[in-house]
């Protein structure tokens, strides 16, 4: 084991016999604390390779990380070359399970996919099944919505919700709204579980739409949205009226204003958490400021009325969201409920069909295979099946990396092939989620983060979480400024997540001293090329970026 590792890190790498989420923040040493746990089994305990099952989220990161292993088993023979243990895995690197999601639904599919039975139209899936890849399932889906939506047009009649719906998007000839709406819905739906259910279970919630919005689901967060944007201008009125004390004239003038209008922002805060019609009564009004023209610095002065007028603005949108009473608010919502019911309903006959025709082709998309794993894995009631406990048992333990880029449908494969989460082990950092494009789900990690305890209050077999929280990437001064703008951007509210102690960059590297590491903060401007040429973000970006380098390196800037 590396004598360098430190006691966060070790912890990581030695702790045995339950679930562990360890939260890496960037520049930790996360992909070093994998791979040295991998090592530990193997040199401590006589594991091999190929007894773990690792799961990263790219081709690309697979063989990089498979890249790393086999560098780190080379560079362990080259100090003990007589090993015969470490010979063997010399063999068994390549075969060690090291895979995408996909790549491992892909494997069980074609090893299981006798177990999956007919369809309606007694078709069954073949191992020779072919995965489409994304063009071909997209030009697959918009054959099969148009055809779905013939069927959907031939079958209106006056007295359901699908004339609605086809009058709301449909109009005229044009059907692209409605037709990208289902796709879009469809698209969403396969980060859960079970599709179906979920849109089963949508379709009874607009069936029963209650009588006042604040006991719908989009009024409650409605009203939290607008209370806790209340709350934000509040306080930044508040700390303008407290900056103002350093000057005579605005603290006369300006405060008196700002805070009267910070306690009416609060006031309506407070009635947002009470209910709809109570933060509908309350009207938030900003008196005429008062000419100030002696003001000590302008600069200031003009970003104390910038702040007035925006928060001004927004106090201004409150009526127009609150028009409504509550009861009318949900009367609005009870009349878009059939089209949306037939929504849903389209939107399941199209993801029927859709599945009929793949497996009429002997082929499955993406999503098909992490769903039709869940069939194998988990039954109907939710417990894992015997082929789960059958492939959990190949296996010492189950690794995933970037957990914070799981989604719901994921995580249940996880967590039916790990005896329940008992033997997974996850790392990841939840800062840098990147992929909700992907539909992933940052608040699976976030879930695990505030449950799971540290392996000091843990029970003996409960799942724990560590924190790496020193990184050896960056400079104190880089770490100190990311630290200054996580802490005052990141909350649960914005970002999912309390930007504390815990949670915060340290200092683990011992760099050279250097006067001129101070952080820099530049805002470009893209206007360098002309109308006929514009230049992209990335283009002005990757040009200061180059131009600033070269003039470090013309002025002998020293690089450690």
């Amino acid at each position: 084991m590396d004598e360098n590792l430190t006691s966060q890190q070790r912890a990581a790498v030695v702790d045995r016999g339950r679930g562990m989420l360890v939260s890496a923040a960037a520049g930790s040493g996360k992909t070093k604390v994998l791979v040295e746990r991998l090592f530990s089994y193997v040199e401590r305990e006589g594991a091999n390779l190929d007894d773990f099952l690792i799961i990263t989220y790219t081709r690309a990161a697979a063989a990089e990380l498979r890249g790393k292993i086999a560098a780190a088993l080379l560079s362990r023979l080259q100090e003990d070359p007589s090993n015969a243990h470490l010979q063997h895995q010399m063999l068994r690197v390549y075969r060690a399970d090291i895979k995408t999601v996909d790549s491992f639904c892909t494997t069980l599919l074609r090893e299981n996919c006798h177990l999956l039975g007919e369809d309606e139209q007694h078709r069954s899936l073949r191992p020779d099944f072919r995965v489409l890849d994304e063009h071909d399932a997209a030009s697959l889906r918009e054959r099969v919505l148009a055809r779905t939506l013939d069927d959907f047009y031939e079958g209106l009649s006056t007295d359901d919700g699908g004339m609605l719906l086809a009058d709301t998007l449909g109009a005229g000839r044009d059907d692209r709204s409605l037709a990208s709406l289902v796709l879009e819905l469809h698209g969403k739906v396969q980060a859960q579980a079970y599709p179906e259910q979920w849109l089963n279970s949508q379709e009874k919630a607009w069936s029963n739409v209650p009588g006042r919005i604040d006991d719908i689901e989009y009024g409650k967060l409605l009203l939290s949205l607008l209370g806790v944007k209340a709350r934000h201008w509040a306080a930044l009125l508040s700390q303008g009226a407290d900056e103002m004390q350093c000057d005579d004239a605005l603290s006369e003038k300006y405060a008196p204003q700002f805070m009267d209008a910070s306690e009416q922002l609060e006031v309506f805060a407070e009635a947002a958490e009470r209910g709809w019609d109570d933060a509908r009564g309350i009207t938030v009004v900003y008196p005429k400021l008062s000419q100030v023209r002696k003001a000590e610095d302008p600069k200031f002065k003009n970003r104390m009325l910038h702040l007035w007028r925006m928060s001004r603005e927004f106090a201004r949108s409150l009526p127009a969201w609150l028009e409504p009473s509550c009861e009318e608010a949900a009367d609005d919502l009870r009349a878009m409920a059939p089209a949306m019911v037939a929504l849903l309903r389209l939107t399941s006959e199209f993801s029927r069909a859709y599945s009929a025709e793949k497996r009429r082709r002997n082929t499955a998309d993406f999503a098909d295979q992490e769903h039709l794993a869940i069939k194998l894995l988990l039954g109907d009631n939710g417990v894992p099946t015997q082929l789960a406990a059958a492939v959990g048992d190949r296996y010492r333990e189950i690794m995933v990396d970037e957990y914070q880029d799981t989604n719901e449908v994921q995580n249940r494969i996880f967590e039916a092939i790990s005896h329940g989460g008992g033997n997974l082990f996850t790392v990841g950092d939840v800062k840098q989620s990147i992929y909700r494009f992907r539909l992933a789900d940052p608040a699976i990690f976030l879930d695990h983060y505030s449950r799971f305890p540290g392996p000091e209050a843990a029970k003996p077999g409960e799942s724990i979480k560590l924190i790496l929280s020193k990184n050896f990437r960056s400079r104190r001064e880089v770490l100190d400024a990311a630290n200054f703008v996580f802490s005052n951007i990141l909350s649960r509210e914005m970002g999912e997540l309390d930007y504390g102690k815990d949670e915060a960059l340290y200092l683990g590297a011992d760099y050279p001293e250097n006067v001129r590491c101070a952080v820099e903060f530049h805002l470009l401007n893209k206007q360098r090329g002309n109308s006929e040429n514009p230049v992209s973000s990335s283009q002005a970006e990757a040009a200061f970026v180059a131009e600033y380098i070269r003039r470090l390196l013309d002025e002998g800037f020293p690089v450690t």
